[in-house]
């Protein structure tokens, strides 16, 4: 199943949209699949124009990968800084003008590439990124996304996010939350491959769940402070 993730980017689940404190902290627990002790742990930080966000994901309790993101008010990522302990990639790459800059290290070997946006955002963080869109009066977005995984691994790919109208989504719980429902995937022929679900809550576009495949299976919001 593996050969799915052609682009595999993180599917970080936080809120920009209510980040009005200083500091917010969100977890999200893998639901199913094959990574069912995997947690996304994070920060977020309010910047001037827009926030830092720090993002851990944890393993049976270990470290497995970390990310540094800067977002602009509008989602739109600026700046990027990941690590993985599994596979020792690192990556820095960084927004300019319509391009992005991006400098990898894995095995010793250094790897310098520059992707044209051409026109359209990078939103690294998705689907993150699509909670103005997922409260929107729009129907699809169009973006750009960096992989860090197989054969996608520091390539760009083209993603689509089309929204799909409000259903009440059941949290673990057993509370109902009205949510957006939002479908994802590669705006190519790649799209056969790999497809995604978000649920946003309604109130201000957190992302509640998120569903990628059965080796991933489902996300789901646990903790917000």
């Amino acid at each position: 199943m593996k050969k799915i993730f052609y682009f595999l980017v993180l599917f970080v689940f936080s809120t920009l949209a209510q980040a009005s404190l200083s500091q917010t902290t969100l977890i999200y627990k893998a639901k199913g699949g094959s990574k069912v002790d995997f947690f996304q742990i994070f920060t977020i930080e309010k910047l001037a124009d827009g926030y830092l966000i720090k993002i851990k994901f944890t393993d049976k309790g270990e470290l497995d990968r970390e990310h540094e993101v800067i977002v602009g008010a509008n989602f739109e990522t600026t700046k990027w800084k990941f690590r993985s302990l599994k596979t020792g990639l690192t990556i820095d790459a960084y927004k300019k003008d319509d391009s992005i800059f991006l400098t990898g290290l894995k095995n010793g070997k250094k790897t310098e590439k520059v992707f044209d946006l051409k026109k359209k955002m990078w939103i690294e963080l998705f689907p993150t990124g699509l909670e103005n869109f997922s409260l929107s009066s729009d129907k699809k977005i169009e973006f750009w996304s960096i992989g860090i995984e197989g054969p996608g691994e520091m390539n760009i790919g083209e993603f689509v996010a089309k929204r799909k109208g409000s259903e009440s989504f059941v949290l673990t719980d057993s509370k109902k939350v009205e949510a957006e429902l939002v479908t994802l995937t590669f705006n190519d022929w790649k799209s056969v491959l790999w497809s995604g679900k978000s649920w946003h809550r309604k109130s201000d576009g957190r992302v509640l769940a998120i569903e990628v495949g059965r080796e991933i299976g489902t996300w789901e919001l646990v903790s917000e402070k």
